[in-house]
């Protein structure tokens, strides 16, 4: 049966993970790797509240066929001559490109790199919970209970 898991509708092909950056990794450095498989339509670089990079990124191409050649390329992914480990994004990426705002204590989840708001204490989408010291301030105890 063509029914279930796996169909077209699954992760967003065109949205990769990107992990193991190398340290202080810089965007300009990321973007002209990826771009040599194809037009980039977005890079974000994720960071700790302090700036420093949490070790991954997300990098969107125009198409499908862009990313398929990163993946094909899996071994081979290098960045400063360190290996980065890309795989497919378990976000849809919302597809309308909705943009949210980020909030002051809002944090990021340190499995699946979803936004997840301030007063959770577990992420939204994977259920893992949130990391000490993650979002710190915001409305957090007490908030609506």
């Amino acid at each position: 049966g063509g029914k279930g898991k796996g169909g077209s509708k699954g992760p967003n092909m065109k949205k990769l993970f990107v992990g193991a950056l190398p340290r202080d990794p810089q965007e300009a450095v990321v973007r002209a790797y990826f771009e040599q498989f194809g037009e980039i339509e977005d890079i974000k670089m994720v960071r700790h509240e302090d700036g420093s990079s949490k070790g991954f990124c997300f990098v969107t191409f125009a198409d499908e066929a862009s990313s398929k050649v990163v993946l094909e390329n899996y071994d081979n992914n290098l960045i400063n001559g360190k290996w980065v480990d890309v795989k497919p994004s378990q976000s849809d990426g919302g597809g309308s490109g909705a943009a949210f705002t980020v909030r002051p204590g809002d944090w990021t989840c340190p499995e699946c790199g979803d936004n997840v708001f301030a007063y959770r204490d577990a992420c939204n989408k994977c259920s893992t919970p949130k990391p000490a010291g993650a979002g710190c301030g915001g409305f957090g105890k007490g908030f609506g209970k």
